[in-house]
């Protein structure tokens, strides 16, 4: 607290005058410290908490890198030796602690896809995370990933129209307001297997109710349900706006549709689709089908364009992620049924067609470039 203040003094003692510019030096500080500390937790936990396990898996290589990017921390937080001041001076200090604030963060956000000791996690959970929201709510989906159980509880929901067998996707409601499930269709078979697809789509409906930051680009999860008559699961999502059946649309579907879009567009999808794979990747989980077919885009309520067809009657920049029903834990054992269909393995490296070998990262990287 104590070096906060001091800080704080020589950065706001003359300049700028602008409550709002004070309240952005205060937030970047407080964010920096905040992450400062939790790195000192993660590698010194003796230091910090007593009898602590706190601590995250790290080669010698990272320790010492989280180290190093610790300490020049640390060192923009301390209070300069000059006492010359300018408006320059703090624009630039500011930039840089958000810089290397950022750049730690990251570094420790990366080291959560390698930790599998659940009871560290857990400790680290417990820790002084204030200030590191994102980093919080990291820990708390890589510990719902790890888990071997998790509460098999179902939710309802209730819809007008049942959605037809072939349907992948239905809005229905919960209570006043309505909601998106994705139906995951399974083989009848024995009651064993039957049961070992409630666990997986137990253990994934968990994940999607974890609190997640805007850059995974899913839709927040409500839970699942299971329609046992029909030998189908149901993935329920909060949709991000009042929307119908008509107000949604997959991207392979779209792109079959809308013909002109612009290349400045198209990239920008192309970007985002690239961040939130990344997103997925840092805390261990293997999304394992990525592809147009399971990017959803919704309509632009607020263009009023009635041309489905024109690119602007769709909200192309803002995609959401969907078909989980494969994905795991990067830890976890394959387990798939063998499939030769060309539609399926365009987006698949040659490594998973067939019987498919285990499923690492670059199986997913390799679908982001593939043909859609």
């Amino acid at each position: 607290m104590e070096k906060r203040e001091t800080i704080l003094r020589w950065l706001t003692r003359d300049s700028p005058s602008h409550i709002e510019h004070i309240q952005i030096i205060q937030q970047t500080i407080s964010g920096a410290q905040a992450v400062e500390r939790v790195s000192n937790q993660i590698l010194h936990p003796e230091a910090t908490v007593p009898d602590s396990q706190t601590t995250l898996q790290m080669t010698n290589e990272a320790r010492d890198e989280a180290q190093r990017l610790t300490r020049a921390l640390t060192d923009l937080l301390t209070i300069p030796e000059t006492t010359h001041f300018a408006e320059l001076d703090v624009s630039q200090m500011v930039k840089s602690i958000s810089e290397r604030t950022e750049q730690l963060l990251e570094f420790l956000t990366d080291c959560l896809a390698t930790t599998s000791d659940e009871d560290s996690l857990k400790s680290l959970r417990r820790s002084n995370l204030d200030g590191t929201q994102d980093l919080a709510n990291r820990i708390a989906m890589r510990i719902t990933l790890i888990q071997d159980q998790v509460a098999q509880d179902m939710t309802r929901v209730y819809f007008d129209q049942l959605a037809p067998a072939n349907q992948h996707l239905w809005i229905g409601r919960q209570g006043a307001e309505p909601v998106l499930v994705e139906y995951w269709n399974y083989e009848a078979s024995t009651p064993e297997e039957v049961q070992k697809n409630l666990q997986q789509a137990a253990r994934i409906s968990a994940l999607l109710s974890e609190v997640k930051g805007g850059k995974f680009r899913i839709l927040p999860g409500l839970g699942h349900m299971h329609e046992s008559n029909r030998h189908r699961i149901g993935f329920v999502y909060k949709l991000p706006g009042k929307f119908s059946q008509n107000d949604y649309v997959k991207l392979s579907d779209l792109m079959g549709k809308v013909k002109s879009v612009p290349l400045d567009l198209r990239t920008r999808l192309a970007s985002t689709i690239c961040d939130f794979t990344l997103h997925l990747h840092s805390i261990g989980w293997f999304h394992k089908a990525i592809k147009s077919a399971n990017i959803l885009i919704f309509r632009n309520l607020d263009a009023q364009v009635p041309d489905d067809r024109d690119y602007r009657a769709w909200n192309i920049e803002d995609p959401y992620l969907i078909g989980f029903d494969c994905s795991r834990p990067s830890e976890a054992e394959t387990w798939s049924a063998v499939d030769f269909s060309t539609q399926a393995n365009i987006y698949r490296h040659p490594e998973r067609w067939g019987a498919p070998k285990r499923f690492e990262k670059h199986h997913d990287l390799y679908a982001l470039v593939s043909r859609t």
